[in-house]
């Protein structure tokens, strides 16, 4: 297994991602997104209401997919019954794009892998939040 150091990982994402804003974070993704939450439809005899305007939703989840997301086609880590805090997806030549999941919304960033990877290893910590990525 290669060491690379923290800098060279953080660069190797952004080279990746093209995505430097969330560089600094070690991981591809935003670490949260702002969302709002209204009703589509007014409901006759009934007036909505919301406490909250905004809302702070944070990262929660990272999902591969074989293709665009629209197609579904989420790949499972190769490792998935493990009880090990890192994951493993491997890929072939085929295109794959990458999710970034929040708490509380079914709003997801996506984006497609900029450059071919074979491998992804995703860091969790003891809560199983995302914590870093190594993709090769």
């Amino acid at each position: 297994m290669k060491i690379i150091s923290h800098g060279a990982f953080i660069l190797g994402l952004c080279q990746i991602f093209s995505f430097p804003a969330a560089c600094a974070a070690g991981l591809p993704c935003p670490k949260e997104i702002d969302t709002r939450q209204i009703l589509l439809h007014n409901i006759p005899g009934w007036q909505s209401y919301s406490a909250a305007s905004n809302q702070k939703n944070y990262l929660n989840r990272l999902t591969f997919y074989s293709g665009h997301p629209k197609e579904q086609a989420s790949l499972a880590p190769d490792n998935e019954s493990s009880k090990s805090k890192i994951l493993q997806w491997s890929f072939n030549d085929e295109e794959i794009w990458i999710a970034c999941g929040y708490a509380e919304t079914n709003i997801e960033l996506i984006r497609k892998l900029e450059k071919p990877a074979h491998q992804c290893k995703v860091s969790y910590n003891t809560a199983d939040l995302p914590i870093s990525m190594n993709c090769r």
